[in-house]
Order: structure tokens, then C-alpha cells, then sequence
């Protein structure tokens, strides 16, 4: 039997991602056109342009999941937000620490769980501004979702790039 060194709690020993020899770094993209290589090299920017591409299938994903609610199967649009919310948040959770920050200096399950924090505030913002959108401008549900992700996404990016994944 190996012993484990003392300090090493029991999730960094089952978890590969907060050993620092395993631990994996977001990859490095590269587009083909200078100058937009030079921007997604940019520490900030590049990884505003990956929380972009994770947020658009987030986008996408939230989307699908109301219209086959709603549309498919009757559900009542808030309901149905509520559902595609979660699935949405799933979907961008495994993305953003695989493509953008990279695995956080926690566990997974510690990660997941402030990641859930986080989205869940975001989420809240996001309900609230769709519902109102909806309630009192008269907005469609996929007008009314897109206002709401634009305004829940400087919530979410912060806290998941402070709170989540920063590396202190």
C-alpha cells in the first residue's frame, strides 16, 4: 500500500485536475488571420472570445430546450425556461472548464457546486429580465430570452472568472 502525502486532502487524490503536475490549462486557439490570432492570444480578450463560444452554445442550448418544451410539448414558457436553464448550465459548466478557465484549483465537486452558485444567481437575473420582458413589454419568449442572457452574462463571466475558476 502507498502512502499519500498528509497534506493532500481526499479530493485532490481522486481528482486529477487539482494536482499540478495533471492539471490542464485551457487550449490555445488560433483562427488563421493575424491580427485575430493576436487578439485570442490576449489573456483577457481570448478568453472573453471562449466564454463567447461557450455562451453561444449555452445560447443554443437554452433555446432548444424552450422551444421543445414549449412549443413541442405545451409546457408553459416560464416552466420551460426553468428547465432549459438548468440544461443550459450543465452544458456550459463542463465547456467553460474544459475551453475557457480551465479546472479551477478545487475539486470537481467543489467546483460544480460553486459553479451552481454562481449560475444560479445568473439564472435569477436572467429569469427576472425574461419574465419581465415578457410580462410587461409583450416581448416573444426567444426576444425576451436574448435580452435576458445579454444582461446575465457580465454577472456569470465575472463570477465564474473570480469566484469559480480563479486561480488565488
Amino acid at each position: 500500500m502507498i502512502a499519500q502525502p498528509a497534506e493532500m486532502s481526499r479530493a485532490a487524490m481522486t481528482d486529477p485536475s487539482t494536482d499540478p503536475a495533471t492539471r490542464r490549462e485551457p487550449p490555445v486557439i488560433a483562427i488563421g488571420i493575424d491580427w485575430i490570432d493576436r487578439l485570442i492570444a490576449h489573456p483577457v480578450i481570448g478568453k472573453l472570445f471562449k466564454f463567447a463560444v461557450v455562451g453561444g452554445t449555452g445560447f443554443v442550448t437554452d433555446a432548444a430546450v424552450l422551444t421543445a418544451l414549449h412549443n413541442g410539448l405545451g409546457l408553459d414558457p416560464y416552466s420551460a425556461r426553468v428547465v432549459a436553464i438548468i440544461v443550459a448550465t450543465i452544458v456550459t459548466w463542463r465547456l467553460n472548464r474544459a475551453f475557457t478557465f480551465g479546472a479551477s484549483r478545487h475539486g470537481q465537486g467543489h467546483e460544480a457546486l460553486r459553479y451552481a452558485l454562481v449560475a444560479a444567481f445568473a439564472s435569477s437575473v436572467n429569469w427576472l429580465v425574461y419574465a419581465a420582458c415578457i410580462y410587461f413589454l409583450g416581448l416573444l419568449p426567444l426576444v425576451a430570452l436574448v435580452i435576458g442572457v445579454a444582461v446575465a452574462m457580465f454577472v456569470s463571466f465575472t463570477g465564474y472568472d473570480k469566484f469559480v475558476f480563479g486561480k488565488k
